[in-house]
């Protein structure tokens, strides 16, 4: 059994009016499939694009991005003490709601465990 190391990060902004459009959307899905989701703001409280928007490359919304995560170490030697890092690579991309729409069960069935295989 392969294991499916990937996050799901849709990046909104409240208000307007492709993200009412998912978020309606969303409400269809069942507990499982949303809670494969993890919604994060594209822009911080002054307007700027936020850190992680930035590391993905993300400039609008709303957008689905699909990440595969993995944890990299390393050791210090001199210490002998062990430093991990999550790491994550984006591995799939969808952007506006129409696509992201026409995409999601399939993306939640490749890439989460929230649909009976």
């Amino acid at each position: 059994m392969t294991l499916k190391n990937c996050h799901l990060y849709v990046f909104d902004q409240d208000g307007s009016d492709p993200s009412l459009l998912l978020k309606n959307h969303l409400q269809t899905l069942t507990d499982s499939e949303r809670s494969e989701l993890d919604f994060v703001s594209l822009t911080t409280p002054s307007g700027e694009r936020s850190m992680l928007a930035d590391e993905l490359q993300v400039d609008c919304s709303p957008t689905l991005v699909v990440v595969h995560e993995s944890v990299q170490c390393d050791i210090d030697w001199t210490t002998d003490e062990e430093y991990c890092e999550l790491e994550e690579e984006p591995v799939e991309r969808f952007v506006e709601a129409e696509i992201i729409i026409r995409h999601l069960q399939s993306t939640l069935e490749a890439y989460t465990y929230s649909r009976p295989e």
